[in-house]
């Protein structure tokens, strides 16, 4: 037989139960906003410029991504490449710095060297390679030197050394 409840074990849970509903309805409920992110890119195209000709390495890597992206982007815009070769990529880096638009629908895809030219004294590099965001590389390259087993170089500090004396106005023993 179930056990009896006394009125004051009954108006313990009701007040329990009515206090509990306070809480609930006195509980803010989240608002809706908008995403700013997603409504910008909503039926937007996003243009990536790429700092080579068509068919090559960046440009396939620039298709590539230009063709996923989008799907991982709020408001999933389109993504078009556009090619901009010259000067190693100076001339789509000059665009991206002095022309682009800068609210996020132009990003670009440059010559891993092409960042360092303001720095090597090129003048034709009308930018600051420091101001551009970095979103990311999409690939890793190794450096390699190849020498010809006939040149008289046996290691890095041989090949130090020749490049040294060329500054210096002379011809290492491996030149010409």
């Amino acid at each position: 037989m179930p056990a009896l409840l006394t009125l004051a074990t009954m108006l313990r849970m009701a007040s329990a139960s009515l206090f509990a509903l306070c809480g609930l309805v006195g509980t803010p409920v989240p608002q809706a906003k908008a995403d700013a992110v997603a409504d910008f890119y909503r039926a937007r195209t996003v243009t990536v410029v790429v700092s080579s000709s068509a068919a090559g390495g960046y440009d396939t890597l620039a298709r590539v991504i230009a063709r996923h992206i989008g799907r991982h982007m709020p408001g999933n815009p389109v993504f078009i490449v556009r090619n901009m070769p010259g000067a190693g990529g100076i001339t789509a880096t000059n665009f991206l710095y002095n022309n682009a638009e800068r609210d996020g629908s132009v990003i670009g895809l440059v010559q891993n060297n092409t960042p360092f030219e303001p720095l090597f004294g090129t003048k034709e590099a009308r930018y600051d390679p420091v101001k551009f965001n970095w979103l990311g590389s999409p690939s890793s390259e190794t450096a390699m030197v190849l020498i010809w087993h006939t040149v008289s170089i046996s290691s890095v500090a041989d090949l130090r050394a020749g490049f040294a004396k060329l500054e210096s106005g002379g011809f290492p023993k491996w030149f010409g």
